[in-house]
């Protein structure tokens, strides 16, 4: 990543950020950030783009480098410049998929038939908040709403066919998964109270062929492993 912005002289300050961070300097890191947040805010249009559709790249190639953009970073140059980018060019679906909300990922789809990258982003996000939501059913909780998962579930499911990017069909595999235990829990919410049957045992009763281990793997705590530098 280091190297990738230092191929941008007018990125300097956000360069010695990254240089400062990876070394544990987090005050001159903090420093360095806060000056090119300034610097940016105040750049022109295509200048502020520039950056925004760069790092916007980055981070789809490497979900990792999203560490290096920090809230007032996003929320200061990125967001607002795309936002921007989307009311100039409001048919361009590039500055709609940058932007990375559900609605503008499906917006971007939705101007370019072909769009794989907005396909691609919008099954990662969607995939992520699911399976946030999901993680504590051997708990017997699920998180969220399984109702509104499984709108958005099957929402993915009408707009991603013809999707190229990562492993489609086993994307495909696990939205459909996800979709079945977000339809489950609404069936198992709706037995009669109190229910002495744990939420996973129920499933395997009543649908013996939803293999849920594949997904739902309860793992002994360990500690964090350390995070690749990029």
């Amino acid at each position: 990543m280091l190297e990738k912005v230092k191929a941008f002289p007018q990125w300097k300050n956000y360069a010695s950020f990254i240089e400062s961070r990876k070394v544990g300097l987090h005050d001159k890191a903090d420093f360095f950030l806060e000056r090119f947040v300034k610097e940016m805010s105040s750049r022109n249009f295509g200048e502020r783009k520039e950056f925004a559709e760069w790092i916007s790249q980055q981070k789809h190639e490497d979900k990792r480098l999203s560490k290096w953009v920090s809230k007032d970073l996003n929320t200061l140059v990125v967001v607002p410049t795309l936002k921007e980018w989307c009311e100039l060019e409001p048919e361009n679906p590039v500055p709609f998929r940058w932007l990375n909300t559900v609605d503008s990922l499906i917006q971007a789809i939705d101007l370019d038939p072909e769009e794989q990258i907005a396909r691609y982003e919008l099954c990662y996000k969607v995939l992520s908040h699911v399976d946030y939501n999901q993680h504590s059913l051997f708990d017997n909780t699920y998180l969220g709403d399984p109702e509104q998962d499984l709108g958005l579930l099957n929402l993915i499911l009408l707009k991603t066919p013809g999707m190229t990017l990562g492993d489609p069909q086993k994307t495909f595999e696990e939205i459909v998964f996800r979709a079945s235990t977000a339809e489950y829990f609404i069936q198992y919410q709706q037995l009669p109270k109190p229910n002495p049957i744990s939420f996973l045992d129920w499933v395997s009763n009543n649908f013996p062929n939803f293999d849920y281990e594949n997904y739902f793997t309860p793992v002994e705590p360990r500690p964090d492993e350390e995070e690749q530098e990029s």
